[in-house]
C-alpha cells in the first residue's frame, strides 16, 4: 500500500492541489479544489492505496480526512 498526501493550498487567488512537489492550476473556491482531490483519493483508495487530503490555512496543515481501503465502503455493482 502507497502513502499518498495532497495538500490543497492557497495560490494565485484561489486554491491549487499539490502532490509531491507539483502543484496544480488554482480553482476558483476551495470546495471545487476538494471535490476533485476527494475524487482521484477515492479511486486510489479502492486501487489499496492511502491518501491524506490536508488543507493549509493560516499557514498551517489541517487534515480534512483520510481515505484507504479499511475505510471505504465496498463498491456498488451497476
Amino acid at each position: 500500500m502507497t502513502h499518498i498526501r495532497y495538500d490543497i493550498i492557497p495560490q494565485g487567488g484561489g486554491w491549487s492541489i499539490a502532490m509531491g512537489g507539483a502543484v496544480g492550476p488554482p480553482y476558483e473556491t476551495l470546495n471545487d479544489a476538494v471535490v476533485d482531490t476527494e475524487h482521484v483519493a477515492a479511486l486510489l483508495a479502492d486501487a489499496g492505496d492511502e491518501v491524506d487530503i490536508v488543507i493549509w490555512r493560516g499557514g498551517r496543515p489541517h487534515l480534512l480526512e483520510t481515505l484507504a481501503p479499511w475505510n471505504r465502503p465496498p463498491a456498488k455493482d451497476g
